[in-house]
């Protein structure tokens, strides 16, 4: 049952999840991610926008289309030149996603494309989120991290190449 754009049993429209604010102000984060006035203040962080973005897509709560476009918001947040703190939020609620949707790589490939770009702790965000992408298209970029100098990006590396190898034998396979 489609739910009119509507999150079920919260009453704020989709849309509201998405919409780009053009006018600047103190809360910048949720301004980034389209939830002006939602969630509140979290220590070290601009605002709780992200982790209320995070909960909604943990749970499932968006119709897939309005899931993809939000998390096209959380991906441009993630690449954006925020801070550390915004940035590493837009990431973990796009890792909450992949709980309760599959994102197309379409979605995610510009975290792909500018991987090479994110600080090592960022990176232990980016490459899950990319293992659960399901898309052939992604295990290159995945692969060229298993010869990181950082062992934990090495072992996110892994972890994420075993991911799309799993995803893409269960698909060449079929259902069992």
């Amino acid at each position: 049952m489609a739910n009119s754009g509507r999150l079920y049993g919260r009453g704020l429209p989709a849309r509201l999840l998405c919409s780009v604010h053009e006018r600047t102000s103190e809360r910048k984060g949720c301004d980034r991610v389209g939830l002006t006035g939602a969630g509140r203040p979290r220590h070290g962080q601009p605002d709780g926008c992200p982790e209320v973005v995070a909960d909604i897509l943990e749970q499932g709560l968006l119709e897939r289309a309005d899931a993809e476009q939000v998390a096209g918001r959380l991906v441009a947040v993630a690449l954006s030149g925020g801070g550390y703190v915004l940035r590493e939020s837009a990431l973990n609620a796009l890792g909450a996603g992949t709980t309760s949707y599959v994102l197309p790589y379409r979605v995610l490939e510009p975290l792909a494309d500018g991987a090479d770009g994110f600080e090592v702790l960022l990176l232990e965000h980016v490459l899950p989120v990319l293992g659960c992408a399901g898309d052939r298209a992604a295990l290159p970029v995945v692969e060229r991290f298993l010869g990181h100098p950082d062992p934990a990006v090495r072992r996110g590396a892994a972890d994420a190449v075993r991911e799309l190898q799993w995803s893409l034998r269960r698909d060449r396979e079929g259902p069992a």
